[in-house]
C-alpha cells in the first residue's frame, strides 16, 4: 500500500469513527430526553411565584416510569399541541374535586395547601368533577391567571398528557433551586 492510499484509508477510517460517535451521541440526547430529563421553559404567569415567564426548568421522566404523579407535584404537560404547560395536581385519579367559593374539596373534604399562591375567586362558578382512572386535576398556583383543569379548555389531564416533574430551575441564575 503506498502512501496515499494510507492516507484515504486513515481518513476513511476516522470519518467513519467520527460519524459513529456522533450517531451514538445523538441517540444517547434523544433516548435521555425520551425518557430520563428534558427542559422546559415557562410561558406565562400561571405559576407565579413558584416559576415565572422564561424560567428554564429540568423536568425529570424516570421517575413517573416508576410511579405516577403525587399530589402537589408541579408537571410539565402536553395538551392538544399547546405549548408544555405547567402546573400543580390536585387531584389524583378516582377522586371527586370540587371547587366551590374558593375552597377546594377532594372525595367531600377540604384540601389544605402548604405553599404560597393566590386565592381562587369565591365569585366563581363552582366546579365539579369525578376523575376517571387516569385523570388528574391541576391547578397554576396563581390562581387568578391560570388557564387549567377548572376549564374546559384544559379539563382533566391524562396521565399520558404528562412529560414529567419540573425539579429544578437552572435560569435566571439567581434563581437556581429546586423546586417545592
Amino acid at each position: 500500500m503506498n502512501k496515499e492510499d494510507e492516507k484515504r484509508s486513515f481518513w476513511k477510517t476516522e470519518l467513519f469513527h467520527l460519524l459513529l460517535c456522533l450517531l451514538v451521541a445523538f441517540v444517547a440526547a434523544r433516548l435521555l430526553s425520551l425518557y430520563v430529563v428534558q427542559f422546559a421553559v415557562v410561558h406565562g404567569s400561571s405559576m407565579e411565584t413558584t416559576v415565572s415567564e422564561g424560567d428554564l426548568l429540568i423536568v425529570g421522566k424516570m421517575n413517573y416510569h416508576l410511579a405516577g404523579p403525587k399530589r402537589f407535584d408541579v408537571i410539565v404537560l402536553s395538551k392538544d399541541g399547546k405549548k408544555d404547560l405547567i402546573k400543580r395536581v390536585i387531584g389524583m385519579p378516582g377522586e371527586d374535586v370540587r371547587i366551590e367559593k374558593g375552597i377546594i374539596y377532594i372525595n367531600g373534604e377540604e384540601l389544605h395547601e402548604d405553599y404560597g399562591m393566590d386565592p381562587m375567586d369565591p365569585d366563581a362558578e363552582p366546579v365539579e368533577i369525578k376523575l376517571a382512572k387516569d385523570e388528574y386535576f391541576v391547578l397554576g398556583d396563581n390562581r387568578l391567571a391560570s388557564l387549567d383543569s377548572r376549564f374546559s379548555t384544559v379539563g382533566p389531564v391524562q396521565r399520558k398528557e404528562i412529560q414529567g416533574e419540573a425539579l429544578i430551575r437552572v435560569y435566571p441564575f439567581n434563581k437556581i433551586g429546586v423546586l417545592s
